[in-house]
This record gives C-alpha cells, structure tokens and sequence, in this order.
C-alpha cells in the first residue's frame, strides 16, 4: 500500500516540474534563433557553397525540430499534471480507507 504523505509529496514534484517546463519550454529554440541573428546566412551576394546550403538547410531543420518538440514539451506538461492529480486522488481514497475503523 502507497503512503499518501509520499503520493502527495510526489504529486508536489510533478505539479513543479510541469511549471517549469511551461516557464521554459518556450526557449527552446532561442540558441537557433541566436544563430540565425548573429551569424549569416548563405546568399548569392554574402556566402554561398555546398557547406553553406547545408548549414542553412540544417538550421532551419533544427529550428522546426525545436517547434515540434516545443508542443511536445507542452503536452509533457499536461501529463505532468494529470499523473500529480491522479496521485492526490490516490492519497485521498488512501486516507478516507484509513480513516474508518475496522469493523
């Protein structure tokens, strides 16, 4: 049988990791987005050869890997969530049972 104290205290570390993945999932992509500021891009007048089309065709890649992991993150979040109240429900259900004498 599952302590509640422990099911609550982890409900606790979910609801906090869920917090912190909603308060920094959105910079996930900012190091790419620094890139692409800092550095140039290949073009016919500035950069252009067969590494620089790559790098370009890579970063842009990166940067849709980092959006596409950015909702998955989010929804990493609301199952963060949904395990920390199923873990209270738990604890509560837990506690009720313990709370009527046997009969």
């Amino acid at each position: 049988m599952a302590d509640p104290e422990v099911l609550r205290a982890e409900a606790r570390q979910l609801r906090a990791a869920a917090t912190r993945i909603r308060q920094q999932g959105f910079s996930l992509d900012d190091d790419v987005q620094s890139i692409q500021r800092n550095y140039p891009l290949p073009s016919e007048r500035l950069w252009k050869s067969p590494h620089a089309t790559r790098y370009a065709e890579e970063l842009v890649k990166a940067g849709t890997d980092l959006a596409t992991v950015g909702r998955d993150v989010d929804r990493f979040a609301d199952d963060c969530e949904e395990e920390a109240r199923r873990r209270d429900r738990e604890a509560d259900r837990l506690e009720a049972e313990a709370a009527v004498p046997p009969a």
